[in-house]
């Protein structure tokens, strides 16, 4: 598959999943006066899809959003530790590094609540975005040697 090819799926999937992404979290509030709503899943699956959200917009060249839409789902559920991956790269990104170094340096070493290497995630996100070339060489380098410190 060329990068051409690769570049042009990604976004239109990205679009398309982001679509689903805000529609579900519009949602939230009439969901949760249904009589059968299981809270704590519920709870769950919102914050995986603000998680998910984050990593859209990402991509959108939202990063402000994303941030906010990553905390938004830390706050749900603090369990789904994941979504710190998301925080730390919008952060990145939108240009507060120092906030992002602070994300990485403190879970590089630990495992997501989905039993990755944060380090690996974090190594994975950084050399996505720099593919489709949100994010510079030099910066990615210099990521790169604080997270194998």
């Amino acid at each position: 598959m060329t990068q051409s090819l690769r570049e042009s799926l990604l976004e239109k999937n990205t679009k398309e999943i982001g679509k689903l992404l805000i529609a579900i979290v519009k949602l939230e509030p009439k969901l949760s006066e249904l009589p059968f709503f299981n809270l704590t899943s519920f709870n769950t699956q919102l914050s995986n899809n603000y998680g998910n959200l984050s990593w859209y917009l990402i991509f959108e060249k939202e990063y402000k959003e994303a941030i906010n839409s990553a905390e938004k789902g830390l706050n749900i559920d603090k369990e789904q530790t994941w979504i710190y991956t998301n925080l730390a790269l919008s952060n990145l990104l939108a240009g507060n590094k120092e906030v992002a170094m602070r994300i990485y340096d403190k879970f590089k070493n630990q495992s997501t609540s989905n039993k990755k290497s944060f380090k690996e995630v974090f190594k994975s996100d950084l050399k996505e975005v720099k593919e489709v070339k949100l994010l510079n060489l030099a910066l990615y380098d210099e990521i790169l040697e604080k997270l194998n410190q």
